[in-house]
């Protein structure tokens, strides 16, 4: 099950990422939105104050001494008691006149949080993964012609990633590492 929310308010909970994709061109055209599995990991990216915001929105309650883990299954709990939405995606499409629109990666917004200072040591790491994801990287930007275009290079991390997972590079660090790449080709 997936959910739609926007201005810390759960708009729609459905079974299908293009139901809720159909429902955020109809409900708010225009207007940042999150699509995520209702599950905990779904909430990493929020800090408790936004969590205690999205809460206030259903339940009346402080939930100052809330910790995070309680404040996300609470989260959950509402969820829980949403209806799925099963409107089948043509009537949906009927509904918006058109297909939906899939947010583009200039639409995602930048991380807000301010960067922490390093308190560990700056020496380089010795894994020596960077080498060989760039090297792949490298290589698939090259066959795929050199794109400059942010949804290609989006296909073509998904697909190195995959790659990289196959020969035991962990997929956080792919995806890190590839986002340094593309940063030092000036391709964000």
């Amino acid at each position: 099950m997936l959910f739609l929310l926007s201005n810390y308010k759960f708009l729609k909970v459905a079974p299908t990422e293009g139901q809720l994709f159909y429902w955020a061109d109809i409900l708010v055209p225009h207007v940042d939105y999150y699509i995520n599995d209702v599950a905990m990991s779904s909430f990493k990216n929020f800090d408790d104050r936004e969590l205690r915001l999205i809460l206030g929105n259903y339940v009346s309650y402080n939930f100052d001494k809330y910790n995070r883990q309680m404040l996300v299954g609470a989260i959950l709990n509402v969820l829980g008691e949403m209806e799925s939405d099963n409107t089948d995606l043509a009537s949906l499409r009927i509904k918006l006149g058109r297909e939906y629109s899939e947010p583009s990666l200039s639409d995602v917004p930048k991380d807000k949080t301010p960067a922490k200072s390093r308190t560990a040591s700056t020496a380089g790491r010795s894994s020596g993964q960077r080498a060989v994801i760039f090297e792949y990287a490298e290589k698939a930007w090259v066959e795929l012609g050199k794109p400059t275009d942010l949804s290609i290079i989006r296909k073509m991390r998904i697909d190195v990633m995959n790659e990289l997972e196959q020969i035991g590079v962990k997929r956080t660090t792919a995806s890190t590492t590839l986002g340094a790449w593309q940063k030092n080709l000036n391709l964000d």
